[in-house]
């Protein structure tokens, strides 16, 4: 399994592995949120666990789910160091 968050520490690069590819600077970063979300199921509602990267020139905030990603607990850290050493404005809804 391939990550879909790459990073070092100016810049974030998201590869949805279908042909996807968005590189942004930390300049162009405006705000990561992780939060939990409700997600509609067959047989009602569940809780997820999410992370949203918002950037100028995008027009929806990239979101991965933990549902969705088995990486998604390597990619915490990583987005909480890098939003705190470019000073992106980060928000954690846990």
């Amino acid at each position: 399994m391939q990550d879909k968050i790459i990073m070092d520490s100016k810049e974030i690069v998201y590869d949805d592995g279908k042909g996807m590819v968005v590189n942004m600077p930390a300049s162009r970063v405006t705000g990561i949120v992780f939060a939990t979300k409700e997600k509609k199921r067959l047989f009602g509602k569940k809780r997820v666990r999410s992370i949203e990267i918002g950037a100028i020139g995008l027009s929806n905030p990239l979101v991965i789910t933990e549902d969705t990603d088995p990486l998604f607990e390597k990619y915490l850290p990583k987005l909480r160091e890098f939003a705190q050493k470019n000073n992106v404005k980060f928000t954690d809804f846990e």
